[in-house]
């Protein structure tokens, strides 16, 4: 449907800009879809390059709940404090889950999303605004690192943000189009959406709020829908009052740093970067400064734009596509900024403003297409370039998750039975006791975790204490007498001497207040190995020098 039939089909959905299908007049259906097939086709190899890393994070605590587990006693967990989430990305998992044991399988829900993502935000992006702005915000998505992260992360941002879009497709097809299927469409990917991710709330508000300004004929329809949303959404309602009264809650805040310089951190990591490492090692503060002056050429070029365009009365108006468009971009930076500054719980955070990323598309698009072929292709220029650099950077070993896989297919390969094995990885940062190793590692030893709270979940930070670790490690070097202990964390916790352990970090790694753990002079390294990630894994192979 063109520009024109569009305003005449529904004339309070907003004003289109009738000359830009005439400006691009060239990007017509047949070239469009091929190359919206090439991002896909892009997207889905840098999904897959990353899908296999090593189950890490939050992850750990969706296996927990969904592994070896009945549909029923799955949803019980996330119900409890155990999980502070809705429910849908989690019966997700357990159902891809039954497909075999691989601990991978629990992301292909995430995998599916991530992928449908990249032609929905084509549509979202043509239907608003026009097939440039689509195409430009389709090509963000398939290659930003951040869409690429929550593609092949078993948690419910990349669901929550693919049925996002679902439901602003159908409300620009609803207020295009005569009868209510739209509208109940609507309702009902917006209460998808919901049962995914609780922070899908941000976007779902900024659309209602454009609607009730860009569409005054459809007010009423909009409200029905929502409250259409909201009954659909009851029937977990008791799960949303025990989530926001959960004593688990400070596991949510204890990973959003307060203060300018940290919002400012997470949100160029949100846009041009990832989750764990700072905006400066990955992607790299020339790619975030170069990302950031295209957004900003496209920003200032579109306004240079509007204000030439004549208006009848007052200041020229911004599009209303273009504007649904940017409300979707700033929804959670903005909503959860002023959600702090209310009170409530501080979650202004890189993954939490995860919600708006393909929003965050969708505005560069937007702006991009507005600011006309001179500046609009500079500031795409620079945006592209950004993108691809952070992809290419993506791609390496340093930006793997921790390879946990590779490290007990290494213990399985030598241990020997009755051989112990020591894992000193911290799990006081969350509610389940599971670690990475636990999630390959087959059964049949006796191991030892030194670092995880005693009594069962939710652990809280800095309240659940783990037992004596020098004297739980010091059992583990006794009962490997006779046999060998495989000492296995993160490198920052091992200290060697001559390349072999000699000691062992307790307490929050790199701490002041740590103490180290001397191995006994007996201990002596036989074999040692490094797997490199973003934080690489230290392996050693003890034989007792008295045996």
């Amino acid at each position: 449907m063109g520009s024109t039939e569009t305003a005449r089909a529904a004339p309070d959905a907003g004003r289109y800009d009738s000359t830009r299908a005439e400006r691009f007049a060239w990007l017509t259906p047949r070239v469009a879809v091929p190359v919206l097939a090439g991002l896909m086709l892009v997207g889905l190899a840098l999904r897959l390059a990353k899908l296999w890393d090593g189950v890490y994070a939050d992850e750990l605590s969706t296996l927990y709940i969904v592994r070896g587990r009945s549909l029923g006693d799955m949803l019980d967990i996330v119900s409890s404090d155990a999980e502070v989430s809705p429910p849908l990305s989690f019966i997700a998992s357990w159902a891809f889950a039954r497909l075999g044991s691989a601990p991978e399988l629990i992301r292909l829900p995430s995998l599916v999303a991530g992928m449908a993502s990249i032609p929905l935000t084509y549509l979202v992006g043509t239907r608003a605004v026009g097939r440039t702005a689509g195409l430009v915000a389709a090509a963000i998505v398939a290659l930003s690192p951040f869409m690429v992260y929550f593609s092949t992360e078993a948690r419910g941002y990349a669901l929550a943000i693919a049925f996002l879009l679902a439901s602003t497709l159908t409300l620009l097809r609803a207020l295009r189009s005569p009868g209510r299927r739209w509208w109940v469409a609507y309702a009902v990917f917006g209460a998808l959406a919901m049962y995914s991710h609780y922070t899908a709330a941000f976007p779902l508000a900024a659309q209602l709020l454009w609607v009730l300004w860009a569409a005054p004929r459809a007010r009423a329809a909009a409200l029905v829908a929502n409250l259409l949303a909201l009954i659909l959404y009851l029937p977990w309602l008791p799960g949303v009052l025990g989530d926001t009264s959960s004593s688990t809650l400070p596991l949510v805040e204890a990973f959003v740093a307060s203060g300018f310089d940290a919002k400012l951190t997470a949100l160029a990591a949100w846009a041009f970067g990832g989750p764990y490492l700072p905006p400066a090692d990955f992607p790299g503060t020339w790619v975030v400064a170069l990302g950031a002056a295209g957004v900003a050429v496209a920003a200032v070029a579109a306004i240079a734009a509007g204000a030439r365009r004549p208006a009848p009365v007052g200041p020229p108006a911004i599009e209303h596509g273009t504007a649904l468009l940017i409300c979707l971009g700033l929804s959670a930076p903005a909503l959860e900024l002023a959600l702090a500054l209310a009170g409530g719980p501080e979650i202004f955070g890189s993954r939490n403003l995860g919600s708006a990323s393909a929003g965050m598309a969708l505005a560069i698009g937007a702006l991009v297409s507005a600011a006309g072929p001179l500046w609009g292709g500079v500031a795409l220029a620079a945006v592209m370039v950004a993108f691809v650099a952070g992809s290419a950077a993506n791609l390496g070993s340093a930006n793997a998750k921790p390879d946990f896989e590779a490290a007990a297919r290494w213990i399985d390969a030598r241990a020997e039975p009755g051989d112990v094995i020591v894992d000193v990885h911290d799990v006081r940062s969350t509610p389940v006791p599971l670690t990475p190793l636990d999630a390959y590692l087959g059964g049949g030893f006796d191991t030892f975790r030194p670092l995880m709270p005693v009594g069962p979940p939710p652990f809280l930070p800095f309240e659940s204490e783990p037992p004596p670790a020098g004297r739980l490690i010091d059992r583990a070097l006794r009962e490997g007498r006779g046999s060998r202990v495989f000492v296995v964390g993160l490198d920052e916790r091992m200290v060697t001497s001559g390349g072999a352990l000699a000691a062992i970090e307790i307490g929050p790694a790199g701490d002041p207040g740590s103490e180290l753990f001397a191995l006994p002079g007996s201990a002596r390294t036989v074999e040692s190995a490094r797997f490199p990630g973003l934080r690489d894994i230290d392996l050693f192979l003890l034989e007792d020098g008295k045996r």
